[in-house]
């Protein structure tokens, strides 16, 4: 019996397009995480603010992501407890 696959045949072209599809996903998503948890705890730490392009925090996002999502909701959530006058968002 052949196990069911969503779509009918896997082709080289459709596992090309959800791999490419993942990495934008992680170089959008995973990025502005980066991107935030870096400007936020930088200039906490620095007590001046933080600035980086979104090019290097997307090509983070890629590599850190699975990490950065998470810690970035996690800052959001004590954001509240702390307060950063150097973080404008």
């Amino acid at each position: 019996m052949m196990p069911f696959i969503w779509g009918g045949d896997i082709t080289p072209f459709g596992i090309s397009f959800f791999l490419i599809l993942g990495f934008f996903f992680m170089f959008i998503v995973g990025g502005a995480a980066v991107k935030y948890l870096v400007e936020y705890w930088g200039s906490y730490f620095k007590n001046e603010r933080v600035v980086i392009p979104f090019l290097v925090a997307g090509i983070g996002g890629v590599l850190l992501g699975r990490i950065a999502i998470p810690a970035a909701i996690f800052t959001w959530i004590l954001s509240y407890m702390i307060d950063n006058e150097f973080y404008k968002s």
